[in-house]
């Protein structure tokens, strides 16, 4: 969302220089993607410098053995065996997939979700005619070429069963069996409420990480629990349902794990994503 500091405001302050002599200023995002761009740069020039030049020649490497069985190492093997290259996989578990799993039941335990998964005909918003290539996952490619079967969500409809941009709907219940509907206001309040949490739980870890006091077994949880205790208004029974029903869908769909198991200082690398200990993040990996 867009708050209310981002938005642009009419008029020149008094005293300010004429607009043909004020310089642009680039946005904080700007600012975030040229710094990654540089992180992404010279990531892949330190590689290249350690790779031999006769290793790049076309048949120089006769065989090669790949770590893991999960969707990166199986791709990385198909794609050697291409080049005729033999290879051998080494995998700890005693399935394939890694991360990627569907129990025997039918039900997608991790990584059933591709970010940028379209087109979808079906959907106008998404259909194929509407979307350029490079906006097209690489995996949902993959699933195109090997025959496994999508369908296409969006952020609204995954976290809260409807959408806004009219995709195909995932339908939750509540813990009384009814369906979860847009309720108007009311739904607005709880977001309103969770952001509000949110936005308090990275003020704390800033505090923490100021005054030199990250403590490295505090959990994601035990800082909801701590600022949730804080708050001059506590939550209302439907509210505190709310918060642990979105940190369970959030953070226990996207780190596959629960919100006391995760680091407060590490989940995600640092506030809001800003992987402070591994600059460029998920850009590098």
């Amino acid at each position: 969302g867009t708050s209310k500091a981002d938005a642009a405001t009419g008029g020149v302050a008094a005293g300010s220089p004429p607009a043909a002599q004020t310089q642009k200023q680039p946005h904080a995002k700007e600012a975030e993607e040229e710094a990654h761009g540089e992180v992404d740069k010279d990531m892949w020039e330190g590689i290249l410098s350690r790779i031999k030049p006769t290793m790049l020649k076309p048949g120089a490497i006769q065989s090669v053995i790949v770590i893991g069985a999960g969707a990166s190492g199986l791709r990385c093997a198909a794609l050697l065996k291409q080049k005729g290259i033999t290879v051998t996989i080494l995998e700890g578990r005693d399935r394939i997939g890694g991360r990627l799993y569907t129990n025997p039941d039918g039900l997608d335990i991790g990584g059933h979700w591709i970010h940028g998964g379209g087109p979808d005909d079906k959907v106008e918003m998404f259909a194929a005619s509407k979307i350029s290539p490079e906006q097209v996952n690489p995996v949902r490619q993959l699933c195109d070429e090997y025959g496994i079967a999508t369908r296409l969500t969006d952020g609204d409809s995954c976290y809260i069963g409807e959408s806004e941009a009219g995709a195909r709907e995932i339908m939750f219940f509540d813990s009384d069996g009814k369906s979860i509907k847009d309720d108007g206001e009311a739904e607005t309040e709880l977001w309103d409420t969770y952001d509000m949490v949110m936005e308090k739980v990275w003020a704390l870890e800033d505090e923490m990480v100021a005054a030199g006091k990250p403590g490295g077994s505090m959990s994601l949880l035990d800082a909801i629990e701590q600022v949730t205790a804080a708050l001059e208004t506590p939550l209302t029974a439907r509210q505190k349902r709310f918060l642990q029903w979105h940190i369970e869908t959030e953070f226990g769909g996207d780190y596959a794990e629960d919100a006391h198991n995760l680091s407060f200082f590490h989940y995600d690398g640092g506030k809001a994503g800003e992987y402070r200990v591994f600059p460029g993040g998920d850009r590098v990996l």
